[in-house]
């Protein structure tokens, strides 16, 4: 029933942009994800005696809605820009009378999520694969990041403590609205050793960037979706939060073919990852725990995604076990909804 009456109200808002004499059929719309952060739908459209535009319907729900879907919409602007493969898109609408939430309409490209085919091939396929991704992701790394400084209300140094401090400051002040204790001291252990860290610099950020978020096209290539997280900060803690997720999901085992893939691509390495691994656990923990005691929609997710979560125990029992071994600071919230 909730597709039907997102089908309907979004068929009356293209017959109130395209006139009501015009003959609008949304034909093929199917629910595709629903993931922690948004409800997508793909569909065709056709309008009069055109040709079909596949498309796709991106809602927002959650605290801070508006401002994720002003977000991506900006930043899918600027990356097509930039040249940079992304879907191009088309609208974006803030109207919640529409269809309850807001929403961006967007290109569908055409193709499948290279998480299943990059783990399911063989292993000369898996490599080239890896190093695709890779190369894809050291290229956003190394984009003019001076088009997305305007949407960030802290100021970016050049050096690297800075840039990590204004990250942590950002992160105190979610902290601060949700409070949680137990986190108080990780966020202490990462605070403290900030200034050990080697310099790095700042790049464009998807803080997304995996397997499941690429679309490997019918002719091999790839194009990136979920923009809403872009960000400029140090490039470590994208990486870092890219392996996280991986050997969460796949084993420890990927870390190492990954880790050394972006490297050959950047043509340089990366030190004090062990400290950005506690960022991205730090990050992913506080965002179950959060959800959990207060609600996905507080921290800005969808209504009913702690319910996801509860069903992914063993890759969030992967990364807490990483803390552990990075930190050896113990979550008892989260050691008691594991083991619960």
């Amino acid at each position: 029933m909730q597709r039907e009456h997102i089908q309907s109200n979004l068929k009356d808002y293209y017959l109130h942009q395209f006139g009501y004499g015009k003959d609008v059929q949304i034909r093929n719309f199917v629910h595709i994800q629903a993931g922690w952060e948004s409800e997508i739908y793909a569909y065709d459209l056709l309008v009069g005696g055109e040709d079909p535009q596949e498309l796709i319907l991106r809602i927002y729900p959650g605290a801070d809605a508006l401002d994720k879907s002003q977000r991506e919409f900006e930043n899918l602007k600027r990356l097509v820009g930039l040249d940079f493969p992304v879907p191009r898109a088309y609208t974006l609408e803030s109207d919640i009378a529409l269809i309850g939430d807001p929403f961006v309409i967007m290109e569908r490209i055409p193709g499948e999520t290279l998480w299943g085919t990059l783990f399911s091939s063989k292993p000369e396929e898996q490599a080239e694969l890896i190093d695709l991704f890779n190369q894809l992701y050291v290229q956003l790394h190394n984009l003019d990041t001076q088009p997305f400084l305007e949407d960030q209300e802290n100021v970016i140094g050049n050096d690297s403590s800075s840039v990590v401090t204004s990250q942590f400051e950002n992160w105190r002040a979610v902290y601060d609205r949700l409070p949680l204790p137990d986190f108080l001291p990780i966020l202490d252990w990462l605070e403290d050793h900030i200034a050990d860290l080697e310099k790095s610099y700042p790049a464009v950020l998807h803080w997304d960037f995996h397997p499941e978020n690429i679309i490997l096209q019918p002719d091999g290539s790839m194009v990136v979706i979920d923009w809403t997280g872009l960000q400029v900060s140090d490039l470590r803690f994208d990486l870092a939060w890219t392996l996280m997720l991986i050997t969460a999901y796949e084993g420890g085992y990927w870390r190492t073919p990954f880790i050394e893939s972006y490297e050959r691509a950047a043509g340089e390495s990366f030190p004090n990852m062990e400290f950005f691994d506690v960022a991205a656990c730090t990050r992913r923990l506080f965002s179950i725990a959060g959800s959990i005691s207060a609600g996905a929609e507080k921290l800005g997710m969808r209504p009913g995604a702690e319910e996801t979560m509860r069903k992914q125990i063993e890759p969030a029992r992967a990364v807490y076990k990483l803390l552990l071994k990075r930190t050896g600071i113990h979550l008892p919230s989260i050691e008691n909804w594991l083991n619960g």
